[in-house]
């Protein structure tokens, strides 16, 4: 089961000062390169006319503001350092400077992973950019929220615990930082005292009910598993990806509201929760490879992918990796009964109470996906997620990708179902 990670505070150069200047047209103003270079020329002729190196700095800021509502951090970074050198006391300018590191690293943080190392290279400027915009202005709460992200994602829960009671303070009415406390304070009881493998690839930690044997067990299911759904998605994150294997009991205190039948949790991390007899170990490999597969797609995507199709390629790469069919009864029986569910209202079978309906989302969302692959080729899939990573609705992206709008491929899917059984 996939459960996207919440980020709550937006890609946006919030609450960027603009200093209108009184001696220039505003028609002038949207010119500023020019403008400031002009301000520079009679800066230089008048070197003791304050009132134009304050309209010189006041262009400078107002040109970086520019320059961040198109994302081009650099630059702007650089024009607010100008301002602030000819103005060092004022805090308006240290405030659109932090805000322009803050931006740059919120930015960062949610890009996709694009090259070797990416996402550590990624996280690690994003932390140090963070840390600079606190230097500049250290009451920016959402700031804070960011750096207990990075770390929270890097395993580092004590840091991330403070870097979250700190913009608690500052704002404690800040949307989601309630919840973010409360799983870091469940999930540090636990996860503080437990064992680890390392892995060039995986962050592998396990607490004291799991055996080591079996730590290592799961390593290598991951190992094939970054081989395998890599080859059909094309993609290998070079980044680690934290596994977290608990009892059931654990996985039930660390994840409180989790249906009974959940066998694991892709959450911006991989959880499952271990069998207590070593002889069931086999449907904890399928868990893993399904949760794993939710870590590719959520890349690929961007999270952007709906839940239930999400579901049905996990449920693929699982069945390959099992090389068996799990019993789809609930689907035949919505087949024969004529009551199969419009793809645009499966994913509220994830949201039923009732576990037939959600054996039936399983079922129904595997059942597209396998479709799809025999039809046309299961290289289309990487291709549907990037489209829709690049801001595609779904039904946009089977359009573009399959050259049939998804009625139409509805309509050939309840055509083969009979065949997937």
């Amino acid at each position: 089961m996939n459960q996207s990670v919440t980020r709550f505070f937006p890609l946006i150069f919030i609450l960027l000062g603009v200093l209108v200047m009184a001696i220039l047209p505003l028609a002038a103003q949207e010119h500023w390169p020019a403008v400031i270079q002009t301000l520079k020329q009679q800066v230089r002729s008048n070197r003791g006319d304050e009132s134009l190196r304050n309209q010189l700095a006041i262009a400078h800021n107002n040109y970086a503001m520019a320059l961040g509502s198109q994302k081009k951090w650099e630059e702007a970074t650089r024009q607010m350092e100008e301002a602030l050198q000819l103005d060092r006391q004022n805090a308006r300018f240290k405030e659109n400077l932090s805000l322009v590191h803050f931006n740059h690293a919120y930015q960062l943080y949610q890009e996709p992973n694009r090259t070797h190392s990416y996402q550590s290279y990624r996280h690690l400027k994003a932390k140090g950019l963070v840390e600079k915009a606190l230097r500049l202005n250290s009451k920016l709460a959402p700031a804070y929220v960011l750096l207990g992200d990075i770390e929270y994602d890097n395993q580092q829960l004590p840091k991330a615990e403070r870097a979250w009671e700190k913009a608690q303070k500052l704002d404690p009415h800040m949307n989601g930082l309630a919840s973010r406390l409360d799983r870091v304070d469940r999930e540090s009881e636990v996860e503080s005292d437990m064992n680890s493998v390392a892995d060039l690839h995986f962050t592998l930690r396990y607490d004291d009910s799991v055996k080591r044997s079996t730590g290592f067990n799961i390593r290598r299911v991951l190992q094939q598993a970054r081989l395998d759904v890599g080859r059909d998605f094309q993609y290998r994150p070079e980044h680690k990806i934290v596994v977290l294997l608990y009892s059931k009991a654990t996985f039930r205190k660390v994840r409180e509201g989790a249906p009974e039948w959940l066998a694991g949790i892709f959450d911006g991390k991989i959880r499952v929760p271990m069998p207590e007899n070593e002889r069931d170990l086999g449907s904890v490999k399928g868990t893993v490879v399904h949760e794993y597969t939710h870590a590719v797609v959520h890349e690929l995507s961007r999270g952007r992918v709906p839940h239930w199709f999400n579901e049905g390629l996990a449920e693929y790469q699982e069945a390959k990796f099992a090389k068996t069919r799990k019993p789809a009864s609930s689907l035949k029986q919505a087949l024969d009964a004529d009551e199969l569910v419009p793809w645009s209202q499966v994913e509220s079978l994830f949201r039923g109470r009732s576990i037939d309906q959600v054996k039936l989302g399983y079922d129904q969302s595997h059942s597209v996906v396998a479709y799809l692959a025999q039809r046309y080729g299961f290289w289309h899939m990487p291709r549907l997620l990037k489209q829709m990573a690049q801001g595609a609705s779904f039904e946009e992206a089977l359009r573009q990708e399959f050259k049939s709008p998804a009625e139409r491929l509805e309509k050939d899917w309840k055509r083969w179902l009979p065949r997937f059984f």
